[in-house]
């Protein structure tokens, strides 16, 4: 789900420190773990936070399963005349939400409006 937050607390640590494999999933920064993602990536990633202390270094690691955002299509085979009526289909996308607009104010968060 987007802007999902995990944290990572250590005991008896100096500090910890953020990375992310592979770096094609995007840029972390290594010392608070604020992760931006690339947008074009998808795949299993791994954060990895590792901490430091008198006793010596630690790791954890978090895996993250990134699905594909879903590509919009717009196709018609066929002119539309202006008081004709049209039949509006999308894929379904689990968890997906849908959103169409068009002229004199036309909205609709159906999947497939009428």
């Amino acid at each position: 789900a987007p802007d999902e937050t995990y944290t990572a607390t250590a005991t008896n640590s100096t500090s910890i420190t953020y990375s992310v494999l592979p770096v094609t999933a995007g840029v972390i920064n290594s010392s608070i773990g604020v992760m931006n993602w690339d947008a074009d990536f998808s795949g299993t990633a791994t954060i990895t936070a590792t901490s430091t202390g008198p006793c010596g270094t630690t790791s954890a690691d978090m895996v993250v399963n990134v699905t594909p955002t879903p590509i919009a299509a717009a196709t018609g085979n066929s002119p539309v005349c202006e008081g004709s009526s049209i039949t509006l289909t999308a894929q379904t996308v689990v968890g997906g939400l849908y959103s169409w607009t068009g002229p004199n104010g036309y909205s609709s968060f159906d999947q497939n409006p009428e």
